[in-house]
């Protein structure tokens, strides 16, 4: 097994590691001849387009009670969060655009669950709709039994703009009539749909979770936990409030994330820094870590949070060997900030190939890696 390296753009390695994660290898391997071509006619085309309008009025909720509200309903054991503060419109795959900055390229992550739908009328009904505010949380990182993206329990929620509820609500119904496999849960009826792959296989399941809410998962626990907590609500949260990631975090910010490394059987998590055998550096004593963007989207901060006192010389040793590249070479900065904290700061635009490879560390330290 190898571990996919920095090479292609990042919007390519976002798509090919969601649609390898539910379409199988035989699939992907089509995928990345296609993507080859493309890459080849033009290496700064995103696959997908620029980020939407601007909400309408009704729909003028703030970001932090939205965010707050959806935390709320994501099983407690949840370890990661991002967060999609800022409005976008969700294209086809078959639709390309010229992405400008990071935004651009990280809203690529929630479009692409959304093209893996095995459904075109589905696809199309979606098509050009705002989305104003999204949220996806994961746990259970674990690497997969051969080819493929790590697998992991999650679920992307898309909150979309009043206007577009009833179209939402009719796609997902037509959808939910096409589907090979469907569950009911409470007065919720999701639709299945199940991939093949080399040692097993994976799972989708979409629902409207309520109106102008639509939910995606890669796990049927994890998706109704989410509905049996927005409906009958906790006071244990995924994330908790005191997390000391929270104290590091730009909640204001376009685009954040939040992981907190799971101190429970970290053997098995392999893109978790306390695992002793895992692909990322050996920390240990390895907390957890955010990231966000800045307003301008040019710039992504990322502060990782450790109690070893060796944190900053891991994260300089593990650039340079794994990804054979210096931090001065992807145009960003490390130091360490305070204790326990190391602050990374990488300036966007400058270099197409520098702003992939950072990004793709962070899919990495995210917890979505690629085994080819």
């Amino acid at each position: 097994m190898t571990l996919i390296y920095p090479g292609c753009r990042i919007d390519l390695f976002l798509g090919l590691g969601m649609n390898m994660y539910l379409g199988g290898f035989n699939e992907y391997c089509k995928k990345v001849r296609r993507s080859i071509a493309t890459l080849l006619v033009a290496f700064g085309v995103a696959v997908l387009a620029c980020l939407g309008k601007a909400s309408e009025a009704d729909d003028n909720v703030s970001a932090f009670s939205q965010h707050t509200r959806l935390l709320e309903w994501l099983p407690a054991d949840t370890e990661e969060i991002i967060v999609f503060n800022q409005p976008f419109s969700l294209r086809s795959p078959t639709t390309p655009n010229r992405g400008v900055n990071i935004l651009d390229t990280i809203h690529e992550l929630p479009r692409f669950w959304v093209s893996t739908v095995p459904d075109e009328d589905f696809l199309r009904a979606l098509d050009g709709k705002e989305v104003i505010h999204a949220l996806q949380g994961a746990k259970d990182f674990r690497a997969p039994q051969g080819f493929g993206g790590t697998h992991f329990a999650g679920a992307l929620l898309l909150c979309f703009a009043a206007k577009s509820n009833a179209a939402i609500f009719q796609a997902v119904n037509l959808l939910i009539e096409h589907a090979p496999q469907k569950l009911e849960v409470d007065d919720h009826t999701i639709a299945v749909f199940k991939f093949k792959e080399e040692g097993g296989e994976r799972s989708l399941l979409i629902t409207v979770v309520e109106p102008g809410v639509l939910g995606l998962s890669t796990d049927q626990a994890y998706l109704e936990e989410i509905l049996r907590r927005k409906r009958q609500p906790t006071h244990e949260r995924a994330i908790s409030t005191e997390l000391p990631e929270w104290q590091h975090v730009d909640v204001n910010s376009p685009v954040w994330a939040i992981r907190h490394y799971c101190a429970d059987m970290p053997e098995l998590d392999p893109t978790s820094p306390r695992c002793p055998k895992g692909w990322m550096w050996r920390d240990p004593a390895a907390i957890g870590f955010v990231a966000y963007c800045d307003q301008s989207g040019n710039a992504l901060i990322v502060k990782y949070l450790s109690n070893s006192e060796s944190a900053n010389d891991l994260l300089h040793q593990y650039w340079k060997q794994f990804w054979s590249v210096s931090y001065q070479e992807i145009q960003s900065t490390i130091k360490q900030q305070s204790n326990g904290i190391v602050e990374i700061v990488a300036k966007m635009g400058g270099n197409a190939k520098s702003d992939a490879t950072f990004l793709e560390i962070l899919m990495w330290m995210l917890g979505y890696g690629i085994v080819v």
